[in-house]
């Protein structure tokens, strides 16, 4: 998809450390593989991508974009997170990260400390987990993208919410769960001290990160409605196409309407109800163009709500993230 050309050049201009590691992640999963090579055309039905379908494109595209701008978005912003959390739980490999937890040990609020761990953090969420589940699939997220490799440190530590009294048991707990997954790699887990935790915290705070995000935040809605616009027009395209069609009638379509068909249901996963190879039912048509016009309808009333949408930023993505998935490239 030109998409992905289009932001993996743009990554390439801005490539940290992260980013790079996660774009060799990406690779190494059968992702990264430029553009899709069409699908074959059969004489039944367009058939569904095996291996590779629209929608691990879409994750790919809001991958590269979170990897090529300077901070990214964390799905949640740290002065959303609620303030009631009774302790705060932070782990810093680069990226750094935060979890806000609640007196049951359950993730209520996550946030990046830096540019790599906002970055990190994009399209992940945490909340709602226990602080054991978190931490584990964190670390290991993390390992699987190279940042864990031997000889390297994870620092950590648990804290109050208010006056950042350290909780020994909880922070003991926290280095036990890493320590457990990570018993095969040359790995040392150390606790965080004071001052290394208030360079953190002046660190996130002398970067702007809120402004970067709602910059971010408004290039993944461009991007979004960009995408929403592509299938619009390839709706109208096909309706024109075909024009006006009887009940009764029974069409064989051109070979340039099939291309067109065909070319849309293998970039939107989907399947037609009629061979288009002989000739088609003006009936099926009609069902045909009916269902196109609605899943336009649906495109813009999401268009509509991403322009008139003022939610937080965890709820801005989302809500992105489901029109990408299920309205455009018909994910369920």
């Amino acid at each position: 998809m030109k998409i992905i050309r289009d932001l993996k050049k743009e990554a390439d201009l801005k490539t940290p450390e992260v980013s790079d590691k996660i774009k060799t992640r990406a690779k190494s999963l059968g992702i990264f593989k430029g553009d899709a090579a069409k699908s074959e055309k059969t004489n039944k039905t367009v058939s569904r991508r095996s291996k590779l379908s629209a929608w691990a494109f879409a994750v790919t595209a809001v991958l590269v974009l979170a990897v090529s701008i300077p901070l990214g978005i964390g799905l949640i912003k740290d002065s959303d997170i609620n303030a009631n959390h009774s302790y705060e739980v932070v782990i810093d490999v680069n990226p750094t990260v935060k979890l806000s937890v609640s007196e049951s040990d359950t993730v209520i609020g996550q946030a990046g400390l830096n540019e790599d761990g906002v970055k990190f953090l994009y399209a992940k969420n945490y909340v709602g987990k226990t602080v054991n589940v978190a931490t584990e699939e964190i670390v290991s997220e993390m390992s699987k993208f190279g940042l864990l490799t031997s000889g390297k440190i994870v620092r950590v530590s648990a804290f109050s919410g208010e006056g950042r009294k350290i909780l020994e048991d909880k922070q003991n707990g926290i280095a036990g769960v890493i320590e457990n997954i990570m018993t095969t790699s040359d790995i040392t887990t150390v606790f965080l001290s004071d001052d290394e935790l208030d360079k953190i915290e002046e660190y996130y705070e002398s970067h702007s990160i809120s402004q970067c995000e709602r910059e971010a935040a408004e290039e993944l809605k461009r991007m979004v409605k960009d995408e929403a616009n592509k299938k619009i027009k390839a709706i109208d395209t096909i309706v024109n196409k075909i024009g006006r069609v009887d009940e009764n009638d029974r069409v064989k379509f051109s070979a340039e309407i099939k291309n067109v068909i065909y070319d849309f249901c293998t970039r939107y996963n989907y399947e037609p109800e009629f061979d288009m190879e002989n000739e088609v039912r003006g009936k099926e048509i009609i069902e045909f163009i009916e269902e196109l016009e609605e899943m336009k309808e649906e495109l813009e009333e999401c268009l509509e709500e991403i322009d008139e949408g003022d939610d937080d930023f965890g709820e801005v993505i989302s809500d992105l993230l489901e029109i990408v998935k299920e309205d455009i490239f018909n994910e369920d």
